[in-house]
């Protein structure tokens, strides 16, 4: 685990919060025993302030499930032939499947390097059902389209994971609990370098936050997401497919842009929750690098894929908002013709500056027995 300094930390996500208090008047003696044993292992530093905040029993009481949902997850990753990366699947697999809702998860597994020898010989390893394969000179993307509609109607989520994460200081409980308790359409866990000082994400309000003076943030909006490990309710699948089907493959850039755009709309329209970092809940980053690397030609950035919203596009987000929450409107009227045509990132960076409302910041204060929201 990450020594002083292997946290990155912004701290304009505290600074700027405005909190609502909302205090726990039901803690029981024994509940309370192990908030303060919480609270001093978080206010420490360098201790594992995940696992203590997320494998608590007092969290059952700051963020408690109501719904009685059990989830079903689709996991999908893009691998090499290699034991690193089996080992890391089958290690990941296990760290979801022990949780204690009864949530389940299956595995999309595709080759990207061409080869399965490795694979083939120890799937039975893998303590789930692979329930799609597939195999060749992959691009990422080139994997996903393989997740159609029809599969992902089996699920409740789809969890895009790279092989290069690791979930040692995950926790499926929690983030099940974000998700009865938020109900995020988009999400994903924030991410931790593989050792202090090494890459964990480009994108800087994905990085996790170290607690930060008496506050650990458990979970909070943000502007985007990322390819890299993102979390999507399966109720947008159709449509992020439908746009897909027209992007480069090559290039996974920018399809993480329309689904934060639809989500965004989601929350403007229907009241919900925008893309949601899970910070109490991280994912570590190890950084193989491997897909860009050999003969699959694999790109970063194409404009093909950062076109404008199309008429498709916004039909599809009209019939998803209508079935979401009633919404009846066409979300294109309003923009003007001029910005319709601008590129999805520029209409979604647009889209972020009128985000006022609906904003989540899930505090947690490790001197008193608060949440602050």
């Amino acid at each position: 685990f990450p020594q002083e300094g292997g946290f990155e930390t912004p701290s304009k996500v505290v600074d700027e919060a405005k909190p609502k208090v909302a205090r726990i008047s039901n803690l029981s003696k024994k509940g309370r025993k192990k908030l303060e044993e919480l609270q001093a292992a978080v206010a420490k530093a360098p201790v594992r302030p995940t696992a203590s905040l997320l494998e608590s029993e007092s969290i059952k009481l700051t963020l408690p499930d109501k719904s009685n949902a059990t989830f079903k997850i689709l996991l999908v990753t893009v691998v090499q032939d290699a034991e690193p990366a089996l080992d890391n699947l089958i290690f990941n697999v296990q760290r979801i499947q022990d949780n204690v809702f009864g949530d389940t998860v299956d595995v999309a597994l595709f080759h990207h390097d061409n080869a399965d020898q490795h694979w083939k010989h120890n799937l039975t390893k893998v303590p789930t059902q692979v329930v799609l394969t597939g195999m060749g000179h992959l691009c990422k993307m080139q994997a996903w389209i393989k997740v159609t509609p029809e599969i992902a109607q089996n699920y409740d989520y789809v969890w895009f994971l790279d092989a290069d994460l690791r979930l040692e200081d995950f926790s499926w409980n929690l983030y099940h609990r974000i998700l009865t308790t938020i109900r995020p359409l988009v999400s994903q866990p924030a991410v931790l370098p593989a050792l202090p000082g090494m890459r964990s994400t480009d994108i800087e309000e994905l990085r996790m936050i170290d607690v930060q003076q008496t506050l650990f943030p458990i979970a909070i909006t943000v502007s985007r997401s990322e390819i890299q490990t993102p979390l999507v309710s399966t109720k947008l699948w159709p449509m992020i497919y439908s746009r897909l089907l027209s992007n480069n493959l090559h290039s996974g850039w920018f399809i993480d842009t329309f689904w934060d755009f639809v989500a965004s709309h989601a929350a403007k329209q229907c009241g919900t929750a925008s893309v949601i970092l899970v910070n109490g809940s991280p994912v570590r980053h190890f950084n193989w690098h491997d897909l860009i690397e050999g003969p699959n030609r694999c790109i970063k950035s194409s404009p093909q894929n950062n076109r404008p919203v199309t008429s498709e596009d916004f039909a599809n987000i009209n019939a998803f908002l209508k079935d979401y929450c009633g919404f009846t409107g066409r979300i294109e009227s309003q923009y003007s013709s001029k910005q319709r045509h601008m590129t999805m990132t520029e209409m979604n960076d647009l889209m972020m500056k009128q985000m006022t409302e609906n904003k989540v910041t899930l505090l947690y204060d490790t001197q008193e027995d608060i949440i602050v929201h």
